[in-house]
């Protein structure tokens, strides 16, 4: 906006293993296994709210502005025209997930010993709550 020169890289361009999921939404599993009808309520609010504002940036943007006035108006407006064209850019819908995309970056955490634990395959990936 401010018509500054810069470059936009995209950790993925660099190395495929960085192509991670973002947002990624975590629950406790002692609520969600004590809680299925909440928890799949709340992951298919979350999944409508995206899928509309992919569909609507401009009315997302304007809900966004509502709920806090003191955003710069421009800036949300044209966030919002790019963020919902990424919404749901590589999958059929939104929060499908590639076990293989999400398995390469748990690999490149453990293979760099970035984590305590070994992570294993398939840890902490689930879509069993979307409709």
């Amino acid at each position: 906006m401010e018509g500054i020169d810069h470059n936009f890289l995209l950790f993925k361009d660099f190395d495929p293993v960085f192509d991670y999921y973002s947002p990624v939404i975590i629950g406790n599993n002692d609520f969600i296994n004590g809680n299925k009808d909440v928890t799949k309520a709340l992951v298919n609010a979350i999944k409508k709210g995206y899928e509309d504002a992919a569909k609507n940036p401009d009315e997302a943007a304007e809900i966004l502005l509502k709920a806090a006035p003191e955003l710069d108006k421009e800036l949300v407006k044209k966030s919002q025209a790019y963020l919902s064209t990424q919404y749901i850019a590589d999958a059929k819908s939104w929060g499908e997930i590639d076990p293989a995309r999400w398995n390469a970056f748990y690999k490149w955490l453990n293979d760099n010993k970035l984590v305590e634990n070994e992570l294993p395959e398939n840890a902490g990936l689930s879509t069993e709550f979307l409709s």
